[in-house]
């Protein structure tokens, strides 16, 4: 036991490791108080934009054209590209915005032409179909969406 006595009191008298004062000698800290809690940074998501793509209306969706063109449509929150493939055109793709407001999509800013499209919009079987309000300002578009069933590529 005297050895034991004499290892305890060996370790408590060691200086504490991390400790920014020496609380052996002298007056303790000063407190100031209850230890404050340290301050964590928050994670802030960004807001769903208003008229974002409900969740079933984003992915991935394929579809062959009247004229024989694969088309691939991706639509993200506010964003959406379609590409058109084949063997007369090469791959060609236009981006743009979309805004949702229930079951219309506003196509805008594409990158190949001016002016909006406004389409009502589908989901029956993981078919996607565009159903035109009004005539689009792309006339691109309009064949590349009105009338084509894309199936869900994701």
């Amino acid at each position: 036991m005297p050895t034991r006595r004499l290892i305890l009191g060996a370790l408590l008298s060691l200086p504490l490791m991390g400790c920014s004062q020496d609380i052996s000698q002298g007056d303790p800290p000063a407190s100031s108080g209850p230890p404050q809690p340290t301050e964590r940074p928050s994670v802030t998501l960004a807001p769903t934009p208003e008229f974002a793509a409900p969740p079933e209306l984003r992915g991935t969706w394929e579809a062959v054209s009247d004229s024989g063109s694969n088309l691939v449509l991706v639509i993200r929150d506010t964003g959406y590209r379609l590409t058109q493939s084949s063997t007369a055109i090469g791959s060609q793709s236009a981006t743009g915005r979309v805004e949702v407001d229930g079951d219309e999509i506003v196509f805008s800013n594409a990158t190949v032409c001016n002016g909006d499209g406004r389409y009502r919009w589908s989901i029956e079987d993981d078919v996607l179909r565009f159903e035109p309000i009004g005539s689009d300002a792309c006339p691109g578009r309009t064949g590349s969406v009105a009338g084509t069933a894309y199936a869900r590529a994701e």
